[in-house]
């Protein structure tokens, strides 16, 4: 088990996590709903730091353009209005500690993600992605 096998199964749940029982998700960018299997996971904080990279509220499906272009701004609004006045800046500041996860970890994460997976599954709130 890799750093990228971890991304693949935590990204595949945030999608499924953000997506409504239409099929679509909300661009915290944009908010505008797009169908789920045209997003991807997108980070307020981003990936490359580790500390906050597997963070569930620092994670929320979205465009892709609207990813690229990162308008903090409006993410920094989104993440304020969904969990609170001061949740961003906690954000970032655990985004500056240093960490590196060992491969135990991963697996251990691998395995609750594909968990949690199953459990929206088997609630019928999503359908299967592609």
């Amino acid at each position: 088990m890799d750093l990228k096998s971890l991304d693949i199964v935590f990204s595949h749940y945030i999608k499924i996590r953000e997506t409504n029982f239409q099929g679509y998700v909300t661009c915290p960018y944009c908010l505008q709903n797009l169908p789920v299997d045209e997003s991807e996971n997108c980070h307020f904080v981003k990936r490359g730091n580790k500390s906050v990279r597997f963070d569930e509220i620092n994670c929320h499906a979205g465009h892709v353009e609207c990813n690229r272009i990162d308008d903090q701004e409006k993410y920094e609004m989104f993440i304020e209005d969904k969990y609170g006045d001061g949740t961003s800046e906690e954000l970032r500041r655990k985004g500056k500690i240093t960490y590196k996860f060992s491969r135990f970890e991963m697996k251990e994460m691998i395995a609750f993600y594909r968990n949690k997976i199953k459990e929206l599954k088997s609630q019928n709130l999503i359908n299967e992605l592609k």
